[in-house]
């Protein structure tokens, strides 16, 4: 394998668990953590871990 397949290997293993779901990361129900206005600044601003925000609309 050379240094550079090895680069990306290592690399994409690393985003994907960056990117795997925590315990933290549901509620008590275990659906995903909705982001309202409310809750924005403790949720995103003031969180110790990257926050990964996924946005929708039903246009």
């Amino acid at each position: 394998m050379s240094r550079e397949s090895l680069a990306v290997f290592v690399g994409l293993a690393a985003l994907i668990y960056y990117l795997a779901p925590r315990d933290g990361d549901f509620n008590a129900s275990g659906a995903a953590v909705a982001i309202t206005p409310a809750n924005f600044e403790f949720e995103v601003i003031l969180s110790a871990q990257p926050v990964l925000a996924y946005f929708w609309a039903p246009w």
